[in-house]
């Protein structure tokens, strides 16, 4: 049970948050849930960790967090990290709806809603250029996409 609003989580809290699937538009609402999360997290961490404190945060991230990152390599990367400009950071929810066919479930794309996507990502100051050379079809605008 989380109040609605801005608070301060604990990590059973935070987990609960993140992992809820109640809500209306199911998993698509969930990853915006999610990133949304990831960005505070983010900036409480990064923007108000004492320097005393770094060495302890590092070696604890690097127990629990799967990189290839050596461990001297981290006070650089969190040296670029705190670079980040939060505030213009975007993240986007690739537009689909998810669907039931013979107990299975799919997911299935929106093709023209997503032309327009990755022509704002891409290409902003020339929406027209992506949409007529590039991604004339669905498997074109595919292969802009990382799984």
């Amino acid at each position: 049970d989380l109040s609605q609003g801005m608070q301060l989580l604990d990590g059973k809290k935070a987990e609960q948050l993140v992992r809820y699937r109640g809500y209306d538009g199911a998993d698509f609402k969930r990853m915006q849930v999610q990133q949304d999360f990831l960005k505070e997290a983010f900036k409480q961490v990064i923007y108000n960790i004492s320097i005393d404190k770094l060495p302890s945060v590092l070696l604890t991230l690097y127990q629990y967090v799967q990189t290839d990152f050596s461990i001297s390599d981290l006070p650089e990367a969190v040296k670029l990290v705190k670079q980040v400009d939060m505030q213009n950071l975007k993240s986007h929810v690739i537009p689909a709806e998810g669907f039931k066919e013979n107990e299975v479930w799919y997911v299935r794309l929106h093709d023209d809603e997503l032309k327009v996507l990755l022509n704002d990502i891409f290409n902003p100051t020339n929406k027209k250029t992506l949409e007529n050379k590039v991604i004339n079809e669905r498997e074109e605008a595919l292969k802009w996409i990382e799984y």
